[in-house]
């Protein structure tokens, strides 16, 4: 999972495998992390996604 835009240290967004816009939240999993940064998923506590 690569991050597209941190919203801050515990939210980020990414693309699913259908190209949409997801939320991903998780305690500090955005923490010190960058535009295309890989992001441990065992981390994910929720993720959103549009429909």
């Amino acid at each position: 999972m690569r991050i597209k835009k941190v919203l801050n240290n515990n939210a980020f967004i990414t693309h699913n495998d259908d190209h949409q816009e997801m939320i991903v939240i998780g305690k500090a999993i955005a923490y010190g992390k960058h535009f295309n940064d890989t992001v441990d998923e065992s981390k994910v506590y929720k993720m959103f996604t549009p429909h």
